[in-house]
């Protein structure tokens, strides 16, 4: 098996952690069970002209953001199409994302403009290679999303990474799940 782990999440097969199974994680390595798991057979022989078309996109990210004093907490849906060439670039991305914000401060205070929302569309452009060995998928996008390494399932019908991010003071955490068209 194949997998991916969000959180604490562990994908493998059978081991408690990835190796020997192939499997692919995010988060910390010794998985507790706390968070969203997802597995796939893995996909040998692939390259990038097996991911190739328009795809649907969904995706969840949580961002916690420490400020003075305070701490926001962004959750955010998105949803959406990306086109791939078969040649390695993502031509064209459009993710429309609806995000609640919560001010640790103000919801402390009592304040009813703890928790805003917001929605909008961004869009996106890229690249993104596949390993033929093990089905390993990587991409390098435009537009504020950082993905690590995901996998790509059924002869690149189905792709999954992690959403990471982490600069100072803030850190990023999600999932991008990609089905291709018909």
């Amino acid at each position: 098996g194949g997998g991916l782990g969000l959180g604490n999440a562990n994908c493998s097969s059978g081991t408690g952690n990835t190796s020997g199974g192939g499997g692919l994680q995010m988060g910390a390595s010794n998985g507790e069970g706390r968070g969203l798991a997802l597995a796939a057979p893995k996909t040998a022989g692939l390259a990038v002209a097996n991911i190739s078309g328009t795809y649907n996109v969904a995706a969840q990210l949580t961002t916690m953001t420490q400020g003075t004093g305070t701490a926001i907490i962004d959750s955010e849906i998105d949803y959406g199409t990306f086109t791939f060439d078969g040649l390695g670039a993502i031509t064209s991305g459009t993710l429309r994302f609806k995000r609640s914000s919560l001010n640790t401060a103000d919801a402390i205070a009592g304040l009813g403009s703890a928790v805003t929302t917001s929605s909008g569309t961004n869009t996106y452009s890229g690249s993104y290679s596949v390993n033929a060995v093990d089905g390993t998928l990587t991409f390098t996008l435009t537009g504020g999303i950082t993905t690590g390494t995901g996998f790509v399932a059924n002869n690149g019908d189905f792709l999954a990474l992690p959403i990471l991010g982490n600069g100072t003071g803030t850190g990023s955490r999600g999932l991008l799940l990609l089905m291709r068209q018909p």
